[in-house]
């Protein structure tokens, strides 16, 4: 079975209000942050395997 976190588009709006924020303030570091947070969620993903939550 795949499971999969489901991210509201009110979460979407803030995710990429906070990358373009974190790019202003260091170049590519807004790339990072959305690195950092796909392998949060491929983490959660792996280790949740019978919970299914929103963010």
């Amino acid at each position: 079975m795949e499971w999969k976190i489901l991210v509201k588009p009110s979460a979407e709006k803030e995710i990429r209000a906070a990358r373009e924020w974190y790019e202003r303030e260091q170049s590519n570091l807004g790339d990072h942050f959305i690195k950092s947070l796909d392998q949060l969620f491929e983490k959660n993903t792996e280790e949740s395997k019978s919970i299914c939550f929103e963010v």
